[in-house]
């Protein structure tokens, strides 16, 4: 009888250490997908910074006003993987904030714009007043954060703006919010690239041709 126990607890022991070495194994691989995703991140993060500055001041030397804000903790939010649906309310009105600037100087470029126009409306008429060729889905993402973080929250797959929207990024319910937070900025990088195309277009053809 005391060696079956004996049996029995160094089984237990055995199963224990077995369980231990899991549970390390487990958060060693949480871990290291944890640092890949914040490398990605951070890769992302610096490419947008750097593609919201180009485009910033090409704008502004277009029309002597940025176009987006340079929001220092929406930049930092840029950085961090989304953790959570708490996590992506935050940063999407990060990314929100970057859309709000003085729009008088936009104004001042233009020859007609009614007082109810945000910036969108005027940077796009902007483009049309001077016949400039522009992709137009780079304003619809831009919509479409706005619309996203405005929208009442939790999302309720009942909503049809809602599921509109998600699908608009590729997404639909049960809502995975780490994953459509990278969605999100993804299509918002292809969005200033094609931004950044459309001013550089505008800043070759407004160049003085050479003697």
């Amino acid at each position: 009888m005391p060696g079956f126990l004996s049996t029995v607890q160094s089984y237990i022991k055995v199963i224990l250490a077995a369980g231990r070495i899991q549970e390390e194994r487990d958060a060693q691989t949480k871990q290291i997908e944890y640092l890949e995703r914040y490398m990605i991140a951070s890769l992302r993060a610096h490419v947008i910074v750097n593609t919201i500055k180009s485009c910033n001041l090409l704008f502004k030397h277009l029309t002597d006003t940025p176009l987006f804000r340079e929001d220092i903790e929406a930049v930092n939010g840029l950085h961090v993987p989304c953790q959570n649906e708490e996590d992506f309310l935050v940063k999407l009105g990060g990314l929100k904030t970057l859309f709000e600037v003085d729009l008088d100087p936009i104004r001042l470029k233009l020859k007609d714009f009614k007082k109810d126009w945000k910036l969108l409306k005027l940077v796009e008429q902007w483009f049309c007043e001077n016949h400039l060729a522009y992709d137009k889905n780079m304003f619809q993402t831009w919509r479409d954060i706005i619309d996203l973080r405005d929208a009442s929250f939790p999302y309720h797959p009942t909503d049809t703006r809602i599921v509109g929207l998600l699908r608009s990024f590729g997404h639909s319910f049960p809502v995975q919010y780490a994953k459509l937070y990278d969605s999100i900025l993804d299509k918002f990088l292809e969005s200033l690239n094609l931004l950044q195309i459309a001013l550089n277009a505008t800043v070759y053809k407004t160049k003085p041709e050479e003697k």
